[in-house]
């Protein structure tokens, strides 16, 4: 079977200024990403993951650098 591919896009961001959420944390997006590489075998797609950095928060850089 051939699966189709498709992007999610995780931001890994710090909450610089207040301006984060937590589904738009460094940490949570850690967890998708790890979650979605566990899933891989058993999904219906080819999901790969668009993870967006934010230059101005180098804070997240360590766990961004992790998951390569």
């Amino acid at each position: 079977m051939c699966k189709r591919v498709h992007h999610a896009a995780l931001s890994f961001w710090d909450g610089v200024s207040g301006r984060s959420t937590n589904h738009r944390s460094g940490e949570h997006a850690r967890q998708m990403s790890t979650a979605v590489h566990e899933l891989r075998d058993d999904l219906l797609i080819d999901l790969r993951i668009h993870a967006r950095y934010e230059v101005p928060t180098p804070v997240v850089a360590p766990s961004l650098a992790d998951l390569l």
